[in-house]
This record gives C-alpha cells, structure tokens and sequence, in this order.
C-alpha cells in the first residue's frame, strides 16, 4: 500500500515509528464534529432537551476518541463556524456549552424538559473511523444522562439512506446521527447548510428557522468590508438558543504516504493528480 487517505487516531504512533512511512497532515484547515437532531420527531423536537444535552457535551471527549493526542490534532470550539475565522466569536457558547465534568445540571435539564423515556435511535456509520468514535463517546454520554438510547451501528450509505425517513423511530427513523463538515464548507452562513433554516425543504434534520435565513440573507448583503462579528454573534445567539445540532469542534485528518511518495496535495479530498514515485 502507498497512500492510506485517512488514518485513525490509535494507529498514528505506529506509523511515526515506521521507517518506511510518512504522516502527514490532509487538510490545513481541519473538520468540525456534527451530532445532527431529528428536528420533527420526538423527542430532540423539543428544544428544551436539545438545550439540556448541548449543556452536557464535553468536546475533548469527542475530539479525544476522534482525533488523539496531539496538540496539531484538535481544538475545542462552542461555535456553529470555525474557531479562528473572520467574525467568529464563542461568546454565545460559553454559556450555553459549559462542558461540565459533573452532569447534575444537566441531568435536572432533562427532567424539566419533560424527556418520557422516548427512545432514541443514534444511527453510527462504523466505516469512518472518526464517526465511529464519535459514536461511541455519544452513547456512552446519553446513557449517563439516562436517556433510551439504542446504538445503531451500519455502513455510511446505509445511514444516508436513513437519513432521508421523515417517519418516527418506530417506522424506521432516526433520532440522531454523526458527520463532520470540512472548515471551508461551514466558513459562513451562505455555505454553512448545518445551520440553514429551510425546514423540511433543508438538509436532514429539517431544522425550521426563518429568523436563520433572514440573517442569511442580511449577511448576503453586507459589504465584505464591513465587521462580521455582530452579525455572527447575532446568528449563534439564534442558533444556541435552539440548537440543530451539537458542534463538537475541530479536528484534523491525517494520511499516511510510503516514504518514496511524494507529491500529495493537502485539502477535504483525496486528490490523485501529482502524486508520483521518486
């Protein structure tokens, strides 16, 4: 094997040690974490529960299980766009997203959502290693917190196909699933389609929210020159508030060359030109 795309996190330490390998860095932007609601069954319909698990999620539980050790591999971000792009603050997060160590609060969140036991089905593609991991740390976390969670694992393209059922749990639903987004795809309202809210026009999860799309289009029509922040602030204020899906913030993938490969270009994909053997 020359080129392995995307290496999992456990194996990185044996492949630094290999002599005739190379780690290297794919993107030099990274991906953000995404655990999407069903926003139009029971029960993440209820935006009192979202708020109470967005109040319970620890990042670097997620990012840790996902990504590894490694300064270079993750970072914690409380925000719907990338950390450390133009306009982007984590003012609203903070609040919302405590990240606690004790689940008390959050615990007494869940009563007072009025949570009845539903269950939950978390679908888990287990052929991306990253999702896979996510997964795991998801469910463990939600049975902490004592809600009726099933763990359904499956390939990537069957989830997607689950994905597209509006229909409840009990017909063959979803309540929840993990992806990621690629940090230039998510840079801005007009790209990010993880926050858009166009309903059940929009993108699984249907999360429904004209107030979103206003300020879409109020983004639209700003001068690039002018400060993004207030409006960002403004958008993350919305969406905290009634959150779509659970940021679980950014990490970076890793691809693994043979020593005499040289050539590979770094961005979301895999990318076949340039690559040669010298």
């Amino acid at each position: 094997m020359d080129w392995w795309e995307s290496t999992p996190a456990d194996l990185r330490p044996l492949v630094n040690a290999a002599k005739n390998l190379r780690l290297e860095s794919k993107d030099p932007f990274g991906w953000m974490g995404v655990l999407r609601f069903n926003l139009i069954q029971p029960p993440f319909d209820n935006v009192k529960l979202r708020r109470a698990v967005l109040a319970a999620t620890s990042q670097p539980d997620f990012l840790q299980a996902a990504a590894g050790d490694g300064e270079e591999a993750w970072r914690s971000c409380r925000a719907y766009f990338p950390c450390g792009g133009p306009g982007v603050s984590e003012t609203a997060g903070i609040a919302a997203m405590p990240m606690p160590e004790d689940l008390t609060a959050a615990k007494r969140m869940i009563r007072e959502s009025g949570y009845n036991n539903e269950k939950i089905a978390l679908l888990v593609p287990t052929d991306i290693h990253h999702h896979a991991a996510f997964g795991q740390v998801s469910n463990d976390l939600f049975r902490r917190l004592g809600l009726n969670v099933e763990f359904q694992a499956m390939d990537w393209g069957t989830m997607i196909q689950r994905t597209t059922n509006k229909g409840p749990v009990e017909k063959g639903g979803w309540s929840l699933f993990h992806t990621a987004a690629s940090m230039v795809s998510t840079a801005s309202p007009g790209l990010n389609f993880f926050i858009r809210g166009l309903g059940e026009k929009g993108w699984p999860g249907w999360y429904d929210k004209p107030e979103i799309e206003a300020l879409t289009e109020e983004w639209a029509d700003t001068p690039p020159d002018a400060p993004q922040q207030p409006l960002y602030d403004r958008i993350q204020k919305v969406l905290f508030d009634d959150p779509p899906f659970l940021p679980l913030g950014q990490y970076t993938t890793f691809a693994t060359y043979a020593r005499d490969i040289q050539g590979g270009l770094r961005g979301i994909g895999s990318y076949p030109w340039n690559i040669r053997r010298v």
